[in-house]
């Protein structure tokens, strides 16, 4: 039951950052939530009482940086055009 408990209070507040997030429009480009997403995951489904070895939590976390590094630029920077 108090499992049950901790993964309705991590969803609402997962839910509410998310839809406080997207009223400000502060996620502007999917594939960088897409990879906080997957990261977000290693540390979710255990709670939900789903058992992932800690290779599995370790991958989720790789892939998931590995995405937001790939899809993440600064956000004044457009092509070289600005001074750093």
């Amino acid at each position: 039951m108090l499992k049950e408990i901790k993964a309705y209070f991590l969803y609402t507040k997962f839910r509410d950052a998310l839809k406080k997030s997207m009223e400000v429009n502060t996620m502007v480009n999917w594939k960088t939530t897409l990879g906080a997403f997957v990261t977000l995951l290693a540390g979710i489904l255990p709670l939900l009482g789903l058992q992932i070895t800690g290779e599995v939590q370790a991958a989720l976390i790789t892939v998931g940086v590995f995405i937001i590094g790939i899809f993440a630029k600064d956000s004044n920077v457009t092509g070289g055009t600005k001074q750093q």
